[in-house]
């Protein structure tokens, strides 16, 4: 059974199905800062030692293995469901939940959907060291001025449109094809994101001097997915 390949591209390993024989674990941080995350949002973080460092918790020979870690958790008002933005801890029938698990370099991004919603969350931990000021809170890519939280409001459109067929190949069997587009036409991916231009000025706590950088600028981008389907239908 398939659940994973590697994506040559991006330099990523993409776990296409959340319920591994194993939990599938990437290693992020820095020389200060560690963190372990799996696929299914699992792991802990520690500062130098993962043995006498550690700020989050951890079990040895935890029953799952991968838990606890950092879950987000989304709830349906109205409905009364509920479920996780990463597979588990919930645990959603996976007939009705999709998953994939991005590792690379010192980031992990996991995407989700269920429901019709579609959720992403990105780890990409760490902490910067200079030669003059020690260690700057945050990282490189996360100084006082992309730092905090920011709420954009977007009118967005999605579509959707299918073509269905069936041929009867005798009286009582049928055969299907179909063929879906799906679009969006604003999607904010959590990797866009990251500005890359630094402002050195403000490492180590420094005052900004000159244009600031990095900057948080939504940036969004057009999303469209489609799919084949087949069917064979067989009446006794």
């Amino acid at each position: 059974m398939r659940f994973g390949r590697f994506d040559d591209k991006h330099r990523e390993y993409v776990i296409e199905r959340p319920d591994t024989p194993r939990s599938w674990t990437n290693y992020l941080g820095s020389n200060e800062y560690g963190a372990i995350v799996t696929n299914n949002a699992g792991g802990y973080s520690f500062y130098k030692s993962g043995a006498q460092g550690r700020f989050t918790r951890l079990r040895f020979n935890a029953i799952p293995m991968d838990q606890p870690g950092r879950y987000f958790y989304l709830r349906d008002r109205d409905g009364g469901d509920y479920w996780s933005a990463s597979w588990q801890p919930v645990g959603k029938p996976l007939d009705a939940y999709e998953s994939v698990c991005r590792h690379g370099t010192a980031y992990t991004v996991i995407s989700s959907r269920y429901a019709g919603i579609a959720t992403e969350t990105t780890g990409a931990p760490g902490d910067t060291t200079t030669t003059v000021t020690g260690v700057t809170p945050g990282g490189l890519l996360a100084q006082p001025t992309n730092m905090g939280s920011f709420d954009t409001s977007l009118l967005a459109a999605a579509g959707e449109v299918g073509i269905a067929a069936d041929y009867a190949l005798w009286s009582q069997c049928r055969l299907s094809i179909g063929y879906t587009f799906l679009w969006l036409t604003t999607v904010g991916r959590a990797a866009d994101q990251v500005d890359i231009a630094v402002n050195p000025s403000q490492l180590g706590g420094g005052t900004l001097q000159g244009v600031p950088a990095p900057v948080f600028d939504l940036r969004t981008s057009i999303f469209w997915a489609q799919g084949v389907s087949f069917g064979l239908e067989y009446q006794f």
